[in-house]
C-alpha cells in the first residue's frame, strides 16, 4: 500500500471493495467537497444498560452488536467514520461513490434492524433497541491531522443534520428517520413512509421534512 495513503484506512472502517478501488486508482485521499449520505445509529438506553454491568461485559456486548452492524455497512459500500460507546457514524459516497449511496444506506439500515430483531428474538444478545437517522447533502472530506497522525474526516452541515435527525427517533418513537433528500433518492421496497411534517432541529433556522420509515 505504499504511496496510497491507506495506512489508517484498512480493516473494518473501510470495506475491502473501497480499499481495492483506492489502491487501483493509486490516489491519496484528498480533501474535497462532495455529496454523500450520512447515517447515525444509536443504541437506546445504553447508559442504563452499562450501569449494572462490568467493563468486560460492556465490551463484549458492544463487540457482539457492532460486529454484524459494521459488516452490513461494509457490504453495502459504506464506511464507519466513528464508533461511539452507544453507536456510530457511517458514510456512503465518500471517499468512493457507488452511484447508489442513499439506497445503500437505506438497505443497510433495514438489514441492520432485521438482523437485530432476529438476534433479540433468539436471545443471542441482550434485548437492544436502536435509532437510525440519515441525511444527504454536501460534505467536506479528507485527511485531518499532522504528519505524525492523520485521520480521514467527514464534516459539514449534512453531518450535523443527520445526527439531529437520529436524535428525533426518541421523540417520534421510531427506528429509522430520514430527510426528504434521502427519500427522493431511494426505492423503499414496500415500506410506507410516514410524513412527520416540517420539523425544527437544533442549530438550523429552517425546518426540514422528516419521514418515518420504521
Amino acid at each position: 500500500m505504499k504511496g496510497t495513503g491507506l495506512k489508517d484506512y484498512s480493516g473494518s472502517r473501510f470495506s475491502r471493495e473501497i480499499v481495492d478501488e483506492i489502491i487501483k486508482t493509486k490516489q491519496e485521499i484528498q480533501s474535497k467537497v462532495r455529496n454523500a449520505c450520512i447515517m447515525f445509529l444509536d443504541i437506546r438506553d445504553f447508559t442504563t444498560f452499562s450501569e449494572i454491568r462490568s467493563p468486560k461485559e460492556i465490551v463484549e456486548y458492544q463487540n457482539n452488536v457492532f460486529s454484524f452492524m459494521i459488516e452490513i455497512v461494509n457490504k453495502n459500500h459504506g464506511i464507519i467514520n466513528q464508533i461511539l460507546g452507544d453507536g456510530f457514524m457511517a458514510t456512503f459516497g465518500a471517499p468512493i461513490s457507488s452511484a447508489d449511496d442513499c439506497q445503500n444506506a437505506f438497505n443497510s439500515a433495514t438489514q441492520i434492524l432485521t438482523e437485530l430483531n432476529r438476534r433479540n428474538s433468539s436471545g443471542e444478545i441482550p434485548f437492544t433497541r436502536i435509532g437510525i437517522g440519515m441525511h444527504y447533502g454536501q460534505v467536506v472530506t479528507g485527511n485531518v491531522g499532522t504528519s505524525f497522525r492523520k485521520q480521514y474526516s467527514i464534516t459539514g452541515n449534512t453531518v450535523i443534520l443527520a445526527s439531529r435527525i437520529e436524535q428525533l427517533n426518541k421523540e417520534f418513537n421510531s427506528n429509522i428517520l430520514v430527510s426528504k433528500e434521502i427519500l427522493d433518492r431511494i426505492s423503499i421496497n414496500g415500506y410506507s413512509p410516514d410524513f412527520l411534517g416540517l420539523v425544527n432541529v437544533k442549530g438550523r433556522t429552517e425546518p426540514i421534512e422528516i419521514y418515518r420509515l420504521l
